[in-house]
């Protein structure tokens, strides 16, 4: 049997800001595809994105990675990245800190956040 898509959606539907911004989504990505989302400003491409990396809960439906839900098995969105089209960094905050925020904000204890911070900073030499 022939392995699964690296990333797909399954009847994905998602909110933001109390309204519905997609529904009833199914798509696949393939190992090594490259995927160009194109739309006009507020029709869900971010929203999407984020949906898909895991950053932000469906509505309704599953996100799945190599054919495992991401609800199921969470630990998966450390293998999924998003790079914003304009960075976010919170500027009075030291590299360390800006990591910090976004490992608590995808629900790492403080000292947990802390210990990765330091562990993927050292691996990237900052």
């Amino acid at each position: 049997m022939a392995p699964g898509p690296a990333l797909a959606c399954r009847a994905l539907s998602c909110r933001a800001g109390g309204r519905t911004i997609i529904e009833d989504l199914t798509l696949e990505f393939e190992p090594g595809e490259r995927v160009a989302l194109m739309g006009p400003s507020g029709s869900g491409k971010t929203t999407l994105l984020t949906t898909l990396a895991g950053l932000l809960p469906p509505a309704a439906g599953r996100v799945l990675a190599g054919g495992v839900p991401l609800d199921e098995q969470p630990e998966l969105r450390a293998g999924l990245a998003l790079v914003f089209q304009s960075y976010g960094l919170l500027s009075l905050l030291t590299a360390a800190e800006n990591v910090e925020v976004a490992l608590r904000a995808a629900g790492r204890p403080p000292r947990e956040a802390m210990r990765l911070a330091a562990e993927a900073l050292d691996r990237l030499g900052v």
